[in-house]
């Protein structure tokens, strides 16, 4: 299972385009996010090494990066 927080303004923004639809905010999000991955996995194939490959090219373009470091790092 996967968990995204989104700013307040973009969840809103999810639960009206959810909501217009007469969707589910979730799984609304839940179909965005395998439309992308499927998207980037062309062309269509059943590898898994392709699909976990397009994950991490999302990843990528929709996370900042994240220094794992900083909790150990005090002021």
């Amino acid at each position: 299972m996967v968990t995204i927080e989104l700013d307040p303004a973009r969840e809103r923004h999810l639960d009206e385009l959810a909501r217009s639809q007469g969707e589910d905010a979730a799984l609304l999000a839940q179909r965005i996010l395998s439309d992308y991955l499927d998207f980037f996995a062309l062309p269509e194939t059943e590898d898994d090494d392709a699909w976990a490959e397009a994950s991490v090219k999302m990843a990528a373009t929709a996370f900042d990066a994240e220094d794992w470091n900083a909790e150990d790092q005090k002021p």
